[in-house]
């Protein structure tokens, strides 16, 4: 730089006078050269071997706003700022050696201002001297547009990293940290802090450029923009800190600062704040602040939400686990009181049925006249007793068999059933008392039916059960029909009578313990109320179904599903 100094003093103005003269005398020749150099869009300069400037054109003192009397006389590296002289002495060798150069500059104007161009230069001679011609273009407004993409780039690469951050790590402390670290790094910060609502309170959670000495997490905020943007729900952004009153000055010299609220479903849960030792540091980073803050609002809310599904887990398997202890507990005293039932149901009907036994055996001896002639009066009382006994006897089986089904006591052996040839004893057994009754009885069957695997006793008792209320409930005149034939991997049997029928209301109570669909038609007929619960858990331990269909005053159907043999 100094040789470059005493070389600038060597070329004294009367000296680049000449110089000017002779060039413009060589240029003269060519004719609408000077009108061509002063009117020109673009800057030029004409300067000497040793790069001192000896001309300009009016575009380019305007473009460094300095006068002609500023540039000439100057050497180019003087006019330029220091990060950029080492590579125009370099272009400058080029030129010298090639002829012509290329490049970017960055120029000082008058005011201190940096000005951006694109420079062009070539050489040219006048008689035995060389001279170069450089062309300057303004691209401050390029480079500008170039230094705002980077910086969107910049920050859509932070937003991208943070993204990365939220699917990679499940840890949200973790998480939150990084996302304060890349936030500070990213606008140039001094020093941030991630700060939460907690119980109403203002608690640092986390923090990044402090000294723990001098600050610490857990520390609350009563004042400052931090408690001012809680309260208005709105961020604040304070350009310089010494004209904002709100501002309260922790620990770093702070110059500039930001505080933006986190805030889900429109409530505060927290802030972020910032601090620069720059002036209005943070004015071109809102956009994307505010963008930044909405996932960090995310991380936290997932993270509330993740912590109240884990306690409500916990909690919910500690109550599960009390409920299952509780529901042990009272099943094996379910299981102790249906053993005590049980016991009770098989004492008691084994108490009763020995005396019904003796009772019911002597009054068929004295009705059959072998202790004396009886009346007709006492043929009457005695045939009642007998009667009742028999009922009472039957009533005592079905408890006991009820029972066995129930608490699946009862033991049987599965075989193959021919359900048809079932079917057909059962209409042999009641068919004189259909006659006797004047109902007609038809079994109507599919060809070729396939066998089923179940218990030919069993599967008696539910049809000979169904038969039987079918003959009780049906009037003179009536009809019942058994319908068997193959449905969608069952063997369906319809048992269908004209009778009474049943109303809607009483339907779903049809297979309750002791339940009768018409009280007074049971005394009529008799009746236990327990076969139809003996014959719905039959079907059931035959993995089968049963539904009834009925209108009062058209009779009933009872539908029965079996599972074919597989």
């Amino acid at each position: 730089m100094k040789k470059e100094k005493i070389k600038s003093k060597k070329v004294n103005k009367k000296s680049g006078r000449k110089q000017k003269l002779l060039m413009h005398a060589h240029l003269a020749k060519h004719e609408g050269y000077k009108y061509l150099f002063d009117c020109a869009v673009d800057g030029f300069f004409v300067s000497t071997r040793n790069g001192i400037y000896i001309d300009a054109n009016k575009k380019s003192c305007k473009m460094l706003g300095r006068s002609l009397k500023g540039i000439v006389g100057k050497h180019f590296t003087e006019l330029m700022t220091e990060e950029v002289r080492k590579e125009a002495r370099k272009g400058h060798r080029e030129l010298c050696k090639k002829g012509k150069t290329r490049g970017e500059r960055i120029f000082l104007r008058k005011d201190g201002s940096l000005l951006y161009v694109d420079l062009k230069a070539r050489q040219f001679n006048v008689g035995n001297r060389r001279y170069y011609i450089s062309m300057i273009r303004d691209i401050s407004k390029r480079k500008k547009y170039q230094w705002e993409l980077e910086e969107r780039n910049k920050s859509l690469n932070t937003l991208l990293e943070i993204d990365n951050i939220l699917g990679s790590t499940q840890e949200t402390d973790k998480a939150l940290k990084l996302i304060l670290d890349k936030t500070v790094k990213f606008t140039d910060s001094d020093a941030g802090s991630l700060v939460l609502v907690e119980g109403g309170n203002l608690v640092i959670k986390y923090m990044k450029g402090y000294r723990r000495e001098d600050i610490t997490p857990g520390v609350t905020f009563r004042k400052g923009i931090v408690k001012t943007a809680v309260e208005n729900k709105e961020s604040l952004y304070v350009p310089d800190t010494r004209k904002d009153k709100r501002v309260v000055k922790l620990v770093i010299p702070a110059r500039s600062e930001v505080a933006i609220p986190l805030k889900v479903k429109g409530k505060v849960i927290g802030v972020l704040d910032l601090e620069s030792k720059k002036v209005d540091n943070y004015s071109k980073f809102k956009p994307y602040l505010n963008l930044l803050t909405k996932h960090i609002s995310m991380v936290i809310e997932n993270s509330r939400l993740v912590d109240e599904v884990s306690d409500f887990n916990e909690r919910l398997q500690d109550e599960v686990y009390q409920a299952t202890k509780e529901l042990r507990i009272k099943n094996l005293e379910l299981q102790r009181l249906d053993q005590l039932k049980s016991d009770f149901v098989s004492s008691v009907s084994h108490e009763l049925r020995t005396p019904l036994t003796s009772v019911a055996g002597y009054a068929k001896v004295l009705h059959r006249g072998k202790q004396g002639e009886l009346t007709e009066d006492q043929k009457d009382s005695l045939n009642i007793i007998i009667e009742e006994a028999e009922r009472l006897t039957r009533l005592i089986n079905d408890v006991l068999d009820l029972s066995k089904l129930e608490t699946g006591r009862i033991r049987f052996k599965l075989e193959k059933v021919n359900l048809v040839e079932r079917l057909k004893q059962c209409v042999d057994v009641v068919k004189a008392s259909a006659q006797e009754s004047g109902i007609k009885l038809t079994l109507k069957t599919s060809k070729s039916l396939p066998l089923i695997n179940g218990n030919n006793d069993l599967l008696g008792q539910v049809f000979m059960n169904l038969l039987s209320n079918a003959l009780k409930f049906t009037d003179k005149g009536g009809f019942i029909s058994i319908l068997v034939r193959k449905k969608d991997g069952y063997l369906r049997t319809i048992v269908k009578d004209n009778g009474c029928g049943i109303s809607n209301e009483m339907l779903p109570k049809l297979f309750n313990k002791f339940y009768q669909a018409d009280m007074s038609m049971s005394r009529k007929h008799g009746g236990t109320g327990l076969g139809l619960p003996i014959v719905k858990h039959i079907v059931q331990i035959h993995k089968g179904n049963i539904v009834v269909e009925s209108e009062v005053g058209k009779g009933s159907s009872f539908i029965i599903d079996l599972p074919l043999e597989r």
